[in-house]
């Protein structure tokens, strides 16, 4: 995303203020670019047109393809590490308090766990179900423009509430590198 200056400085100087692929697709077959790549032999007009389909289907299928490794990793790998986790929180806090002792701490983490664990449940499966609505689109502009209307904004939730969940999770525990090992570690 621009910042605000930059916003403000390139409306000052007339320039579009294009935030997404979906956006800047369009301006491949305007009448002024289209005359461009005419005029220098770079592409012709029925050229131009295929490769704004193409440009479609590939930012669909990449999307596509980002959706469905998030539906994976969400749901077979941090879901049910993050449920493991509760269990064995929820025992370790019952043997506790067999034995006399404190376990508001487990139970204030079981808690906090809980709404996070549903709220990725929950936009996980809200993602799967759009996606596959989606994927029944035939015209490639539409279904572009669903991925990124539909999809990306659900992936974000998704993704919001598994970065929630890893940071109430020991790193032995996560299955997945953490972010800090991303950057630090490999």
């Amino acid at each position: 995303a621009y910042s605000k200056e930059w916003k403000e400085e390139s409306s000052r100087r007339g320039l579009l203020h294009i935030n997404s692929t979906i956006e800047a697709i369009p301006y491949c077959i305007e009448e002024k670019a289209l005359d461009l790549f005419e005029r220098h032999a770079v592409l012709s007009r029925a050229e131009s047109f295929a490769r704004y389909e193409t440009m479609h289907d590939l930012y669909a299928k990449g999307i596509n393809i980002e959706s469905l490794v998030m539906i994976e990793m969400a749901g077979r790998q941090i879901i049910p590490a993050v449920m493991d986790y509760c269990g064995k929180l929820a025992t370790f806090g019952n043997q506790i308090v067999s034995l006399g002792g404190d376990a508001s701490n487990h139970r204030d983490t079981l808690n906090e766990l809980t709404p996070l664990i549903k709220e990725a449940k929950t936009a996980l499966i809200q993602l799967e179900q759009t996606r596959n609505h989606v994927l029944e689109i035939m015209e490639s502009r539409s279904r572009a423009t669903a991925f990124h209307d539909q999809i990306i904004p659900l992936m974000n939730r998704l993704r919001q509430a598994c970065d929630s969940l890893e940071l109430l999770i020991p790193d032995e525990s996560w299955p997945i590198p953490t972010y800090y090992e991303l950057m630090y570690r490999v």
